[in-house]
Formats: C-alpha cells, structure tokens, sequence
C-alpha cells in the first residue's frame, strides 16, 4: 500500500495545479488511489486510509478540472467510502453529471452502499430537488423510500403555505401546483413500491 501510495502522491504532484492535467496520468492515480486503499484497508492501516482520502480530495479537483466525470465515478465506487466522500458526490450534481454516478453502479457490489448514500445526500443537502430524488429511486428500485421523503417534505410545504392561504394570490397558486407535484411524485413511488 505504501509504495502505491507513495507513487500516487509523486504522480499527483506533477500535476499541474489550475489547467487540465492529462487524462491517462489522471486515470493512472485514480487506479493507484484505489488500489493503495484497498491495502491499507486489509492491513487496517488507518493513517494510509486517511492519506488516500486526502489525496483522493486532491485528485478530485484536478479530475474536475479536466471534466474526467466517469474517473470521478471509478474513484468513489473504487475506495467506496461514500459518506466520506460526499464531495465527489456534490461536484458531480454541481457539474450536472450525477446521473452518471447512477447508471455506473448499477448491479455493483457496493451497489446497497451506495444507493443509501446517495438518498443520504438528497435529504441532506438537496431536499427540494424531486427530480434527482426520483431519478435515484427509479436507477436503484427505492422506491418507498423517496415516496416516504417526497410525502413528508409535501407536508413541510403545506405546513409553510398556511400563512399564504389568507393572502392568496399567484404565489399561493404556485406552492399548491409544487405540492400537488411532489405528492403524486409520492404516489407514484408508492405504487411502483
């Protein structure tokens, strides 16, 4: 683990800091990173897990830079320490490639760890975001799952409206449309459930 590890490192450093590095260098840490960490994880060696995931944090930008999306993919499902890795997970919803993290795990190993993650990451950081919700409940089968979220935050807004009901107008017509949306959106995943 150590020499890859050191190997990734050197090979990280040659790259260049704020323009697009090349894609096989790039391709070549992401494979010594995934790797590297699968030895010290058998090894139980915790600073080289540390070490791998702080570089892997490096890498990751250099990848974005280099708009390397499906090695942004193999480098999360490769380490597979999801909740760890959060923030490859929101680059790619911020890039618009997160569909890509959904289509390349599919029939997975880590596929389970992976699908809670990503449910994780909705409810925590992108709440409001039904279509990403659901696109992740129809790519991985979860479908009571989404429909128990969109159903509760369906409620949220209706709790929020209320002080809306004795104004009225186009902005109260807006929220009713939302929240009629977002509650068939949980219908339907309850049926598919």
């Amino acid at each position: 683990g150590s020499i890859l590890m050191e190997e990734a490192v050197s090979t990280v450093n040659e790259l260049p800091k704020h323009d697009k590095a090349n894609s096989k260098k790039l391709s070549y840490v992401v494979e010594l990173l995934v790797y590297a960490h699968y030895c010290f994880t058998i090894t139980c060696d915790m600073e080289g897990i540390a070490s791998v995931l702080r570089t892997a944090q490096f890498c990751t930008k250099c990848l974005n830079r280099a708009g390397q999306y499906t090695q942004m993919v193999r480098l999360l499902t490769g380490i597979g320490r999801f909740q760890e890795m959060f923030y490859i997970i929101e680059t790619l919803y911020n890039q618009h490639h997160f569909e890509v993290l959904c289509r390349k795990c599919k029939g997975d190993a880590k596929e389970s760890q992976l699908k809670m993650a990503l449910l994780v990451f909705m409810k925590k950081y992108h709440p409001s975001d039904i279509e990403n919700l659901n696109m992740i409940s129809l790519g991985f089968g979860m479908y009571k799952e989404a429909a128990e979220h969109l159903e509760k935050r369906g409620h949220e807004e209706i709790s929020h409206i209320k002080n809306q009901i004795k104004t009225g107008g186009k902005e109260l017509i807006n929220s009713l449309k939302e929240i009629r949306k977002t509650f068939l959106y949980a219908a339907n995943n309850y049926a598919k459930g």
